[in-house]
């Protein structure tokens, strides 16, 4: 995990002293201060601020307009938020089988994919990554057709 610096704990002692640690109040300006710095740095039109990796899965298949039957392709080896955010959007997870890199297997996605498919999410897992050219040609075939 890395270290915060000294600038860090400054900018958190300043939002604790304020007692400004959620959006909703009055007073509250650090989160938007943060997504208003975030949009600038990586040139993002908008930017989302969450509480954890979970909601931000949540978060990401609501903005896509995932919802109520649709399926999303999970993988079968994976943190239990990854087919949870799928269900908290109203959607179906369906998982796929994982290949000998303990990844979400591609050959299994093909299988998997059908009328009511909208979505697949990948999982990098212990430092090995998915195979996302492959991933993406089924995504961008599936989309096109």
């Amino acid at each position: 995990m890395p270290a915060m610096g000294f600038c860090e704990w400054i900018a958190a002692g300043r939002a604790i002293a304020e007692g400004q640690l959620t959006r909703y109040s009055e007073k509250a300006h650090f989160t938007d201060e943060f997504e208003r710095a975030l949009c600038l740095q990586t040139g993002a039109r908008h930017a989302l601020a969450v509480t954890s990796g979970t909601d931000a899965l949540i978060a990401s298949l609501a903005a896509a307009g995932i919802g109520p039957g649709d399926e999303v392709l999970v993988p079968a080896y994976t943190w239990m938020a990854t087919a949870t955010a799928p269900v908290m959007v109203g959607a179906v997870p369906i998982l796929v089988d994982i290949n000998e890199t303990l990844t979400i297997d591609p050959e299994d996605i093909e299988r998997k994919i059908t009328p009511y498919t909208r979505a697949i999410i990948p999982v990098h897992m212990g430092n090995a990554p998915c195979d996302m050219d492959a991933i993406m040609a089924i995504a961008k075939s599936t989309a096109s057709s």
